[in-house]
């Protein structure tokens, strides 16, 4: 049982951080990409951002039938406090304009913190640089710019997967002045009202796509993209899951073998009294039942804290993302139910041949 239950509760333990991981990804990004399409360049750049565009192309979609507002968002790799973050820039009309929803943010913000933000008073930070560098709501940031320094309250957090230690969020026109930079990354478009966005699309890849290799994808794909990437990465969770099947079917079939063994008297003694072979069978499968049921539930009482513990404090600490607690309840279920099949198959070969005990040569056996 307690192979059972520790090899199952590894795998508890990655399973909700896998689960986790890719869920907070869901959920957050589609707060930062407010957007019908998401356009950016088919090159990439580094890691898994795209090459930068010129801002020209935001004109040029904006000419595009259906096509109704597009802002620009650029985001760089920068330095702050002794180490790296990310700095994500978008276009102020896109924190007034009530055709954008506005980001969700994390706890309180300063008052009018969007008007703040599209004037350039204010920045808005992700929750993990706040989280790995001590910042809170209403600090100062000093951020060393090509045009010297730059001072900005944080007004206020959300959640973001930019940068492992954190990103700072402001207006695309305060990051041109002082970094003098008017690339942007992606064009975020919303479409008329009742326009059809597939056409839309089409109509933007046949024209802005094809002269500048643009790739345009709705906020779903974007996400199953990011997503996928988080599946990719967590990929040997499900190696390690069979891996743990093939050990705890040996152990398990080894424990109840010798326990048939070690009982052949017993059970020789229970045939001799009347006890019909296919019942010395079901003793036998219950038996391993009992282990596989009792194992899940220490898989699962072990493996949720340690999966909680990782969520909320260990990867946090380790990688630099704060993530939200997702419990895969029906994997759950899947594993208690895996946890007691694993069992009662290991259990067949032992359960026939405690039916298939000779009771003379057993019940002399010492």
């Amino acid at each position: 049982m307690a192979t059972l239950g520790i090899g199952f509760a590894v795998v508890t333990w990655l399973w909700v951080l896998a689960n986790s991981v890719e869920q907070s990804v869901i959920h957050v990004m589609p707060g930062i990409f407010r957007a019908d399409l998401v356009v950016g360049s088919v090159r990439i750049s580094g890691g898994y951002v795209e090459a930068p565009l010129d801002e020209s192309v935001i004109r040029e979609i904006e000419q595009t039938p259906g096509v109704a507002l597009v802002v620009g968002e650029h985001s760089i790799d920068w330095h702050y406090a002794d180490g790296p973050i990310a700095i994500n820039a978008v276009d102020a009309r896109f924190f007034l304009d009530p055709r954008f929803e506005r980001w969700s943010l994390v706890g309180s913000a300063v008052p009018d913190v969007w008007r703040s933000l599209a004037a350039g008073e204010a920045a808005i930070v992700s929750t993990n640089l706040s989280h790995n560098l001590g910042i809170g709501l209403g600090d100062v940031l000093e951020l060393e710019t090509p045009s010297g320094p730059l001072t900005l309250r944080v007004g206020g957090m959300v959640d973001d997967f930019l940068s492992p230690r954190g990103t700072v969020l402001m207006s695309r026109e305060l990051y041109e002045r002082h970094w003098h930079d008017t690339q942007i990354t992606h064009a975020l478009v919303r479409t008329d009202p009742g326009a059809d966005t597939g056409a839309v699309r089409a109509a933007i890849a046949a024209g802005a796509g094809a002269r500048f290799s643009l790739r345009v994808l709705s906020v779903g794909e974007l996400i199953d993209w990011f997503a996928a990437q988080v599946r990719r990465a967590f990929g040997a969770v499900f190696a390690l899951a069979g891996m743990v099947l093939v050990v705890v079917g040996f152990g398990v079939a080894d424990t109840i073998a010798a326990g048939v063994l070690e009982r052949r008297r017993e059970i020789a003694a229970m045939g001799a009294l009347g006890a019909r072979r296919w019942r010395l069978a079901r003793i036998i499968l219950v038996e391993a039942s009992l282990i596989g049921a009792c194992g899940g539930i220490l898989a699962l009482a072990v493996g949720f804290p340690l999966g909680l513990l990782w969520v909320k404090m260990t990867f946090p600490d380790l990688v630099g993302w704060t993530l939200e607690l997702h419990v895969p309840g029906f994997y759950f279920a899947v594993v208690s139910a895996v946890a007691v099949a694993v069992c009662l198959a290991a259990a067949l070969l032992p359960a026939y041949r405690s039916a298939r005990i000779e009771l003379g040569p057993a019940l002399r056996y010492e």
